[in-house]
């Protein structure tokens, strides 16, 4: 498939899958340009959490959505989009090993938590997101913005 048609089918996607995107935007999952269906799957998950969340509620079984910041995994080595440069800006920017990610979020289920944050950068931004919505939408689309045109110069 050429790039040209790849480029389509992903604005055909995101076009088809805005509309639910935009009516599950929670305040604590932030989105990213041109990757709509990723976003949605997202958002799919945290609504099916919060429902289990409910359904579940007073019969013993509690359901818990973790909300987990960038964690040093070699995830970016592995993608297929994903250049040398994305992948070494990836790895500078994750700070949460995954044992401790992994501690803290068993320590949330422990305690029966139903939304479990971890990880600095998913905590500062599920406040931004309750604090000022508006302004961080605004905020992080000037963010990708910016890596999008340092990513050109870098190509």
């Amino acid at each position: 498939m050429g790039m040209c048609a790849r480029r389509t089918r992903r604005c055909a996607e995101t076009q088809t899958l805005m509309p639910l995107r935009q009516h599950c935007q929670h305040q604590r999952l932030p989105t990213h340009p041109s990757n709509g269906p990723y976003d949605v799957s997202k958002f799919g998950i945290d609504a099916l959490s919060q429902t289990l969340m409910e359904e579940l509620r007073g019969s013993g079984i509690c359901v818990s959505c973790v909300y987990l910041g960038v964690t040093k995994t070699n995830i970016a080595r592995h993608s297929r989009y994903a250049t040398e440069a994305d992948a070494t800006d990836f790895e500078g920017r994750a700070r949460l090993a995954p044992e401790a990610a992994a501690r803290a979020i068993l320590r949330g289920v422990q305690k029966d938590r139903e939304v479990i944050v971890v990880g600095l950068d998913a905590r500062a931004a599920a406040m931004a997101r309750r604090l000022a919505p508006n302004l961080t939408r605004r905020v992080l689309a000037l963010a990708w913005q910016r890596l999008a045109s340092n990513a050109k110069k870098v190509n």
